[in-house]
């Protein structure tokens, strides 16, 4: 869709609001916004360092008498007819000055020192360049010196380094990512509206979208950046373990973050429960004293999606090993084959012999006398005598939930049959066993011939996802694992539109918009699987054009489509 066409007069109301907006979001709790002003124009604050005094430099300063500062309790009818009143002002060379200075006013010249990791940092950096703090100041209210998400403390050195404390309205974007110089959080990269700042090495320019979509997360996405969240805040130098004794830390951290208490309260009783913390702690101590990230995620993340604490401190798979059923010896006999334990949940090549044997032909006695196993406690129905019976219909309710969470379908729908319509044992299923395997063993449904007549292409979008993977095998993997994470995005995943404006003008160049398509991976279901702390920002293929390379550090693999245009420039 077109982009509206704003007249002068609503775009100066929109850009007053804008500005009161970014003052009340700096101003601390109690405290009033205040609004800077100047009846001399062009204003000038300027400061000299001893170097330039020593040479004849002469601080240039309008005097104080000339500012006015005016403050309101709260962004209302009154300030915004004020701002309205003084906008002129703000769209001067002036402009940019004035407005600094309110954001020193409102925010508080102590509380700006505080918010930074060094308090003699300054707000103007190298060539008059805004510091990484004034940014941050200006996009989530805070003047903290960093972007990663939180605070994190240096061990013992009683420093903290400071970073974006929640999830920001507006994001950023920056090429210094790219270039591996930082790493940004996901507070910034996931705002909760469509508009991004990008950063350049000399330059911001703004990137955005009409609707929601670019900002829109998946369950899964949510998660993992919580439970990254946490754990980094014990380990700043993401050297991918921590110590034993820091996991009480890292639960803590995870009950206590946005939105957890509410979507996962077994995570807050796990974190206040010292036994159940210490029984965590022996099972995923595997390097002597030391957790790695990947068992803590593996564990973590099927703790946070219905699995219980035993069956996570049982295997990684949530299910008991050959060995140990066998040491706690053989419970009863399946047909005329000898039980391995009948009560004992049964491995992925279990299933997979099961299957194998059925597709040969032997029927479900031949595939229980292979495996030796007992289906009852995965929900396969077997019969003493002749074939399986018919699996039942998938309900569509049940099949509708499981994919809502970011299931495959073709995962689902087995599981459903596997588990007669039970959603959560077909969860469960899902999560602890290799569905991939699974998947490319089932039997093909039948399908009606095809008229004669040529069928009309449905491309993926049109008819979901889902069924397009129920044709293709899955990568083997974890059973979360839909992709390398190096993959690249394909036709038919999920696309949106996205425009990017640089308005810096010179005698070479005007201000330009451009629009173009991003199509982005598919969506990823990472739970139980062992993935990095934290995601390569060059990874899904080259970069190329700078504005490509920012962008696939906040969607990494994703497709572009500039529609034949040149791509256009963040400097």
């Amino acid at each position: 869709s077109e982009l509206p066409s704003p007249s002068l007069s609503e775009m100066q109301l929109v850009l007053g609001e804008a500005l009161l907006i970014i003052l009340l979001r700096c101003t601390p709790a109690g405290q009033p916004l205040k609004i800077v002003t100047c009846n001399v124009a062009p204003c000038c604050v300027e400061t000299v360092g001893e170097g330039r005094m020593e040479l004849g430099f002469e601080p240039v300063n309008t005097p104080a008498s000339s500012f006015a500062v005016v403050q309101f309790e709260e962004a209302n009818d009154e300030a915004r007819a004020y701002m309205m009143s003084m906008l002129e002002q703000f769209q001067s060379p002036s402009g940019v000055v004035l407005f600094t200075l309110s954001l020193l006013i409102t925010r508080g010249i102590e509380c700006i020192k505080e918010d930074m990791d060094d308090p003699s940092t300054t707000l103007i950096g190298q060539f008059g360049h805004c510091s990484q703090e004034l940014l941050n100041l200006l996009l989530c209210g805070a003047a903290s010196s960093n972007v990663f998400d939180g605070s994190i403390p240096m061990g013992d050195t009683g420093l903290t380094l400071r970073g974006i404390p929640h999830q920001s309205k507006v994001g950023y974007l920056t090429h210094l990512e790219a270039l591996r110089y930082c790493a940004v959080g996901s507070y910034f990269k996931t705002p909760a509206d469509p508009v991004w700042v990008v950063g350049s090495s000399s330059h911001f320019t703004v990137l955005f979208a009409v609707d929601k979509a670019p900002v829109t997360e998946s369950k899964f996405d949510k998660l993992l950046a919580r439970v990254q969240r946490a754990f980094k805040a014990s380990d700043p130098g993401e050297t991918t373990m921590i110590e034993n004794a820091l996991l009480a830390n890292v639960l803590q951290a995870l009950a206590t973050d946005d939105g957890v208490a509410e979507d996962h309260p077994e995570i807050v009783a796990l974190a206040n429960d010292p036994a159940s913390v210490s029984a965590l702690t022996t099972t995923l101590d595997k390097m002597g004293g030391h957790i790695l990230w990947t068992d803590f995620w593996v564990a973590v993340s099927r703790l946070m999606t219905g699995a219980s604490l035993d069956s996570v401190m049982m295997g990684e798979a949530g299910t008991l090993n050959m060995d140990d059923a066998n040491a706690m010896g053989a419970q009863g006999t399946a047909g005329t084959g000898t039980g391995t334990g009948g009560n004992r949940p049964r491995s992925d090549s279990d299933i997979a012999r099961e299957l194998q044997a059925e597709f040969d032909g032997g029927g479900a006695d031949n595939a229980m006398l292979t495996t030796g196993t007992s289906s009852a406690s995965t929900g396969v129905a077997a019969t003493s005598a002749g074939a399986a019976p018919a699996a039942p219909a998938v309900d569509p309710a049940h099949l509708s939930s499981m994919m809502d969470m970011g299931l495959e379908e073709s995962w689902c729908r087995l599981a459903l049959r596997r588990c007669n319509n039970d959603p959560q044992a077909a969860i469960s299923f899902c999560f602890e066993n290799d569905m991939a395997v699974l998947v490319s063993m089932e039997p093909p449904e039948p399908t009606p011939p095809p008229p004669a007549a040529t069928q009309p292409h449905v491309t993926t979008t049109e008819a979901g996802a889902g069924a397009a993977a129920e044709t293709e095998a899955l990568p083997a993997g974890g059973p979360g694992t839909l992709h390398r994470f190096d993959s690249m995005a394909k036709e038919g995943d999920d696309q949106f539109t996205l425009y990017h404006y640089n308005g810096l003008t010179n005698a070479n160049r005007s201000a330009r918009m451009v629009r173009f398509k991003l199509t982005k991976r598919s969506a990823e279901n990472m739970v139980g699987s062992a993935i990095p702390l934290s995601s390569d920002p060059s990874s899904g293929g080259p970069g190329g054009d700078p504005i490509e390379e920012v962008l696939r550090t906040r969607w990494p693999g994703s497709l572009l489509d500039w529609s034949g245009e040149k791509p256009p420039s963040i400097d």
